[in-house]
């Protein structure tokens, strides 16, 4: 068997095809799209991930700012 016909059966397999005939054997266009897909899907669950991380890194940021700013108004009322 030739190194490309591995690489399509593994593909296929992956994708859950069965080898039926020669014709058959590589992935449609449908399953490769909806490989791309489920790809791109987990990217942006990634990228939303990343983006709350940030947010929620704002507010604590905010949050120490806010202490900041309480702690040297009572300094100021202390001196």
């Amino acid at each position: 068997m030739s190194p490309e016909g591995t690489v399509m059966d593994e593909t296929a397999e992956t994708l859950g095809e069965h080898r039926r005939g020669p014709a058959e054997a590589a992935p449609t266009l449908t399953d490769l799209m909806m490989v791309i897909q489920g790809s791109w899907d987990d990217q942006t669950t990634m990228i939303d991930s990343v983006a709350i991380e940030f947010i929620l890194l704002r507010v604590n940021l905010q949050k120490v700012a806010d202490r900041m700013t309480t702690a040297e108004e009572n300094i100021g009322v202390l001196q």
